[in-house]
């Protein structure tokens, strides 16, 4: 079964790279992706794209764990949970993204990526604490989406505080986008293998 959850891991470690890259990418290039797809209608609305990417990052982290809950008999519980937190979260969008009788951040989409996030982790906290109580899995499983995600958010900072030119984004994308193929080129290669493995297995049976 451990070695199940760590080739579950491999295979969800691209994914978390890819959307890590792209949400990057979105930090460099979102205003002006925005502006050609929307015809500059929806170009302020660049500085939050990426947060999406930050979403989907803890949204797709603890697949291991997850597993763990659900080989457990435990998924039924996972999902009661994670209904609950939904609805406390939908019953307070008025209150964060607008008002109700004058009262209410008025947040906007902001507020409704900001709610999104926190159920993401609200959950993903509930995950990491009941897969303990069935063992502990070996070593950290999400590296890449948390460092992905704390990567975006930093890179999107630092846009927004000081605003650098189209060349020097250009080149810091190139840059990190190298660096990060370069880091992990050995455990892709490592998933790779084992697909390649796991279809000459298919074919032979």
């Amino acid at each position: 079964m451990a070695s199940g959850f760590r080739t579950t891991n491999l295979a969800w470690t691209p994914v978390h790279i890819v959307i890590t890259v792209v949400g990057i990418g979105l930090v460099c290039f979102g205003r002006e992706l925005l502006s050609i797809l929307t015809n500059d209608r929806l170009t302020p609305a660049a500085s939050i794209v990426p947060w999406f990417a930050v979403l989907m990052l803890i949204s797709l982290s603890g697949r291991p764990q997850n597993a763990m809950i659900y080989a457990h008999g435990a998924g039924a519980d996972a999902s009661r949970f994670r209904a609950a937190i939904a609805l406390i979260v939908l019953a307070s969008f008025p209150l964060v993204v607008g008002q109700v009788g004058g009262v209410g951040l008025s947040l906007g989409l902001s507020g409704t990526v900001a709610l999104l996030i926190l159920e993401a982790l609200i959950f993903r906290s509930y995950i990491r604490w009941k897969a303990r109580q069935f063992g502990k899995l070996h070593g950290f499983q999400d590296s890449w989406a948390f460092g992905g995600a704390l990567l975006i958010v930093v890179t999107s900072l630092i846009n927004m505080l000081y605003v650098p030119s189209f060349t020097t984004r250009s080149a810091v994308f190139l840059v990190l986008a190298v660096a990060v193929v370069i880091f992990e080129r050995q455990r892709i290669g490592e998933l790779l293998s084992i697909l390649g493995l796991m279809r000459g297995f298919t074919r032979t049976s």
